[in-house]
């Protein structure tokens, strides 16, 4: 089944893990690949209403995606990740800050700032796609 273009795209989930020499976190996708932004924020607030996310690090990495967590009716459709304190080794914390204005933004707590690879990558499903960050 292939989405026509006009269709939105959907959050799905958010996924952490720890690895041997990386934490990696990948938010799964629902139809075309959206347009996404990075960047790093001292401190972490929720979309919409300013109000601060209780977390904390010495660095916050922030990533938006032209993407959608809701449905027409406004039922919640990312059934991942809400709010996590992992304390890996570079991510202390991460959280979906929110949606507003056709964007779903996500921020991670990190120990210290780092490169930040994401690579935009086939999903599981014929048409979705995996947005994997790595920090290191």
């Amino acid at each position: 089944m292939s989405f026509p273009d006009n269709h939105p795209v959907r959050v799905t989930d958010l996924r952490h893990a720890r690895h041997e020499r990386y934490d990696r976190v990948v938010i799964e996708l629902r139809g075309p690949m959206p347009d996404y932004r990075t960047g790093y924020y001292p401190r972490s607030t929720y979309d919409g209403t300013g109000e601060p996310i209780p977390i904390r690090g010495r660095s916050g990495l922030w990533i938006g995606l032209m993407a959608d967590d809701h449905d027409a009716d406004g039922a919640n459709l990312d059934t991942g990740t809400r709010l996590a304190r992992p304390r890996y080794e570079t991510l202390k914390a991460l959280a979906l800050a929110g949606w507003h204005a056709g964007q779903t933004t996500f921020f991670f707590a990190l120990r210290h700032p780092c490169a930040v690879p994401c690579l935009p990558l086939g999903g599981p499903e014929p048409d979705g796609h995996r947005l994997p960050t790595r920090l290191s």
